[in-house]
């Protein structure tokens, strides 16, 4: 049988730990809220990233239209 000295000690340590256990699951919590923000960021911005690849792609496809447009012009004058 514990003496009431032990008891009382086992008592103590044991809510501390449950209070540590209980401090890292909020910041485990709280990392994992930030990784998931940095991911959907990240998402995010390669999903811009591709859309003015494919703008600048569009556009050095239309540059020569126009200038093949102008050069036509310019004959037909």
């Amino acid at each position: 049988m514990l003496t009431w000295g032990k008891e009382e000690r086992l008592r103590l340590d044991k809510e501390k730990t449950e209070k540590m256990l209980e401090n890292r699951g909020l910041m485990l919590e709280m990392k994992a809220k930030e990784i998931n923000q940095k991911f959907e960021t990240q998402k995010s911005l390669q999903t811009e990233a591709d859309l003015l690849f494919k703008f600048k792609s569009l556009c050095n496809r239309i540059r020569p239209l126009r200038e093949n447009e102008q050069n036509f012009k310019q004959k037909n004058k």
